[in-house]
């Protein structure tokens, strides 16, 4: 719904919103696709655009299937080889406090951040559509359904004790309905979730007011508590339920491939490479 939306507003924003579908040519198309592609504000990675151009495929499709127009637009676009190299990263110690006090005046952004940080749940769906109901604070636990899980399976996480004790004082969740979605509309729990890109988009307006790298993404908070959850030495085997990975290989290839290698005995006690400098000997005779 996203990519419908971004491509709506290009249409609105090039006074052709409202026009009967059939204007919506071949040229205007791949109009939208040199937007995504050049556009300073978009610069999308080459699989991003791909995934534009086959939901306008699809659509385009149905209207000729169903004799709303005579030929698809969608051909012929603009390309790119541009890869995504602002993956999300770990937030660097530094910048943590930094972030974080301004997110505390985004309650529901607070929330979502701590959610990642100590339960490492997604952004996505496993907390947009998070429901009150999932949330055990007498068991500390959350109980995530299968449908909005990655890996398609239900599985169950520890709520740590500072944030069990902030959920119980902040949010107060035995006052709502069990089947209200946690982040909902207005700043509250409620009927109705907020959208796809509404947490990312509030986190990115406070990561770039305060000049951070663009690798730092909602989805950072995550890497970040696995990270720290690894410094302070908490087991392998709990990380990885906490994460609901598979095995212990799954967990030692997200460690690989979104903190990366790490040693603390590299880090602390590698050789210097010069050596450390003594008092030089005094010449013959002279006292010392």
């Amino acid at each position: 719904m996203s990519k419908f939306r971004s491509f709506n507003l290009f249409l609105e924003n090039k006074g052709i919103g409202g026009n009967d579908i059939t204007t919506i040519t071949q040229p205007i198309v791949a109009d939208f696709f040199r937007y995504l592609i050049e556009d300073p504000r978009m610069r999308l990675a080459r699989i991003t655009v791909k995934k534009y151009e086959h939901m306008l495929s699809r659509l385009f499709d149905w209207l000729v299937k169903n004799k709303h127009i005579r030929r698809s637009p969608v051909f012929d676009l603009p390309d790119t080889r541009r890869k995504n190299d602002q993956a999300p990263r770990p937030i660097h110690e530094e910048d943590i406090d930094r972030l974080v006090n301004e997110i505390k005046k985004d309650k529901q952004l607070y929330l979502t951040i701590q959610l990642e940080y100590y339960c490492f749940l997604r952004p996505g769906l496993e907390i947009r559509l998070a429901r009150v109901g999932w949330f055990d604070l007498a068991a500390s636990r959350i109980y995530i359904p299968a449908d909005v899980v990655k890996t398609e399976q239900k599985k169950v996480v520890i709520i740590p004790n500072q944030f069990r004790n902030y959920l119980v004082k902040e949010w107060r969740l035995s006052n709502y309905p069990t089947d209200f979605y946690l982040i909902g509309q207005n700043g509250m729990p409620g009927p109705v979730p907020v959208g796809s890109n509404n947490l990312r988009n509030r986190f990115n307006v406070i990561r770039d007011r305060l000049g951070l790298p663009l690798q730092y993404k909602l989805y950072s908070w995550k890497h970040t508590g696995n990270s720290r959850a690894e410094d302070a030495g908490i087991p392998m085997a709990a990380r990885q339920r906490q994460n609901g990975h598979s095995s212990l290989r799954s967990t030692e290839e997200y460690l690989k491939n979104k903190i990366g290698f790490r040693s603390p005995e590299i880090e602390n006690k590698f050789p210097s490479l010069e050596k450390k400098k003594t008092r030089e000997s005094s010449p013959p005779g002279q006292i010392n």
